[in-house]
C-alpha cells in the first residue's frame, strides 16, 4: 500500500466527504483550464486556414470507398459492391439462371 493510501485510509469520513468535495473542485478547474489550452491549441493549428471549429465539428467524416466485387461483363460500367440491394441487371442475370460467382471481379482487378 502507497504512503497516500495508507494516509487516505486513516482519514475519518468527514475527512473523506471533505477531500472528495475538495477533489471534485479540483477536477473541475482543471478540466476548464485543460480544455482552454486545448482549445488555444486548436485556434493555432487552425490559424489563418479559414476554417472555424464549428465547420471542423459538423464536418462529416469521409466515407470509406468500397470497390466493386460484381461486374456485368456486357456492360462494365454496370459493377455492384455487395452491399444493399441487388443492381436490376444482376437480379435479371440470376433470374435467367446464371450464378452470382460469375459476376465477381477478379480479386486481382478490383
Amino acid at each position: 500500500m502507497s504512503e497516500l493510501e495508507q494516509k487516505i485510509k486513516d482519514l475519518t469520513v468527514a475527512e473523506l466527504n471533505e477531500l472528495k468535495d475538495i477533489i471534485e473542485v479540483v477536477i473541475e478547474r482543471r478540466k476548464r483550464e485543460e480544455i482552454a489550452e486545448l482549445r488555444r491549441q486548436i485556434d493555432d493549428l487552425l490559424g489563418n486556414s479559414g476554417i472555424t471549429l464549428e465547420e471542423i465539428q459538423n464536418a462529416k467524416a469521409p466515407s470509406k470507398i468500397v470497390r466493386p466485387k460484381y461486374r456485368n461483363p456486357e456492360d462494365p460500367s454496370q459493377t455492384w459492391t455487395g452491399r444493399g440491394r441487388r443492381p436490376t441487371w444482376l437480379d435479371q442475370k440470376i433470374s435467367s439462371g446464371r450464378e452470382l460467382d460469375e459476376f465477381l471481379i477478379p480479386e486481382d482487378q478490383q
